[in-house]
């Protein structure tokens, strides 16, 4: 089987580590950047009709037998229509995301939205699976699409080629914060954990990330002496570090739907606290791995992170439980080989 993929440009290296598990079960795989072959609205108008050329190209010197689109933008809707079995890796929420931007947009930007929202139907209209990353978008998927096929695909990590660096210096004890502040909504829960930062002042707070808002979490964050910003990290190599230095590892978010960092967190044998929203629960066992936090529980937030660090055999032992979990759940070889069988049934006749 031949497989082309299509993806943003900071996804393809997490698709790539996807596609050489699926090298390995016998499929022929090419992972692009999906943006050349995007056009308007997704891109510039004038790009529009070289990007279907440009796509006819690529599909016709690949050769595929199945298409498979990381996200639901113009290369998935050109894929939809090809003719040739296409799957989308459906990996937030969209028809959520539509409606906030649509209610916060002049009438300028509701007319390019409803140009998106076409390119989308033809996504999720012709493709042979729509397949969620987790829990939440499984049930809005099957909602919204109660004729298409849904076949559930969740997140993945490379976990023999994870780094195992020299732990990062830091003081201790400490909280490490891994996420980038480019979503509103994100940022929103994570300042949920400012109570946590100045009641715990013996405590470091280690944030590394970066983004359009990364200013709110200064302004709400950055005046207490024990949280330390930290920037965006090297990642993998950076990432690794960081994790194998704390004590504690935190996400507190207002939206997430299968974050890595978790599974990053777990897999570096850390006890881990995540927001209860979204997909955050499919990615940790509450209470065996860590605990969640309910949204808007700040008070919540100080009482797990204190019970963490005060209690060494727990941290240890949601440590060692957060790594057999996602050794046993999360690693590319099962996520490929649940992948390559939703691409074997849909490449067959009479797949519906």
């Amino acid at each position: 089987m031949r497989l082309l993929i299509g993806a943003g440009t900071n996804r393809l290296r997490h698709v790539g580590i996807l596609a050489a598990g699926l090298e390995r079960l016998g499929v022929t795989c090419m992972v692009e950047d999906d943006r050349p072959y995007e056009g308007y609205p997704g891109g510039d108008l004038a790009s529009w009709p070289r990007a279907g050329a440009r796509f006819g190209r690529l599909v016709s010197g690949f050769g595929p037998d199945v298409i498979m689109a990381d996200r639901v933008r113009g290369f998935a809707a050109r894929a939809a229509a090809s003719g040739i079995p296409t799957v989308v890796h459906l990996r937030g929420d969209y028809w959520e995301d539509m409606d906030l931007e649509l209610a916060e947009s002049g009438m300028l930007r509701r007319a390019v939205l409803g140009l998106r929202a076409a390119v989308s139907a033809r996504c999720f209209t012709g493709a042979a699976a729509i397949m969620p990353i987790c829990s939440h978008l499984e049930r809005a998927a099957s909602k919204r699409l109660p004729n298409q096929r849904i076949a559930p695909l969740q997140n993945y990590l490379d976990v023999d080629g994870w780094p195992r660096p020299k732990p990062m210096e830091l003081r201790h004890p400490c909280v490490g914060l891994l996420q980038n502040a480019d979503m509103n909504g994100k940022v929103a829960g994570m300042l949920e954990i400012a109570d946590a930062v100045q009641g715990m002042p013996d405590v470091t707070f280690y944030w590394a990330g970066a983004g359009r808002y990364a200013d709110k979490i200064r302004d709400a964050l950055g005046r207490f002496p024990n949280f330390v910003e930290l920037g965006r990290v090297p990642y993998p190599d950076g990432a690794a570090a960081l994790l194998a230095g704390i004590d504690v590892y935190a996400l507190p978010t207002g939206i997430d739907m299968s974050p890595s960092s978790i599974l990053e967190a777990q897999l570096s044998g850390k006890p881990v606290l995540g927001s209860d929203v979204y997909g955050v629960p499919d990615v940790m066992a509450d209470g065996e791995t860590g605990f969640l936090v309910g949204a808007g529980d700040r008070a919540g937030w100080s009482r797990r992170i204190r019970q963490l660090l005060d209690d060494p055999d727990l941290a240890s032992r949601m440590g060692e439980a957060g790594r057999k979990f996602v050794l046993g759940g999360f690693g590319v070889e099962k996520r490929a080989a649940e992948l390559a069988e939703i691409l074997e049934s849909v490449s067959r006749p009479g797949r519906r």
